[in-house]
């Protein structure tokens, strides 16, 4: 005969076989460190890539710096740069952004790096090659094909 109260003991017995067995998983939070294959995450909380204006001339300002840093300490487990230029031309019109274009730029991203995983985040970079879409006036612009540039009349 099967009473009321069997349904809630069942799923007791269930509960209790689970704790025992060490098979009960707890449900994780956003602030839970956790792990994609071999990337270690300090939390579930990412810092998306916009730009923050912390460079100049292809470097990142000490504000910039002030910026990952209070980032990278305050929570913040996986930080995405903004844009990353790989071409030696501005591709942007009056925007600085960070270049990766020579050897000369490496040590401020090495710098950049070692601050945000001193605090235990993460850092992506976001390279970006605007290609025939810039609006600069080099002689030469890479893009990924021969296509025409609409409204002008030259080709990459």
């Amino acid at each position: 005969m099967i009473n009321s109260n069997m349904p809630t003991f069942l799923i007791f017995l269930n509960f209790l076989f689970l704790l025992v067995s060490g098979q009960l998983v707890t449900q994780k939070n956003l602030f839970d460190e956790t792990n994609l294959k071999y990337l270690k995450l300090k939390n579930r909380i990412f810092r998306g890539s916009v730009g923050d204006l912390s460079f100049k001339d292809g470097k990142i300002s000490e504000e910039g710096f002030k910026l990952y840093d209070d980032f990278s300490k305050n929570e913040i487990g996986t930080i995405f740069t903004g844009y990353t230029t790989v071409s030696d031309y501005n591709q942007f019109d009056n925007v600085d952004v960070f270049r990766i274009d020579k050897d000369e730029y490496i040590p401020e991203f090495k710098k950049l790096v070692d601050l945000v995983h001193k605090n235990g985040a993460n850092i992506f970079m976001q390279l970006v090659h605007i290609g025939m879409n810039t609006k600069t006036n080099a002689k030469i612009v890479y893009a990924p094909s021969s296509l025409p540039i609409p409204n002008q009349n030259r080709f990459s």
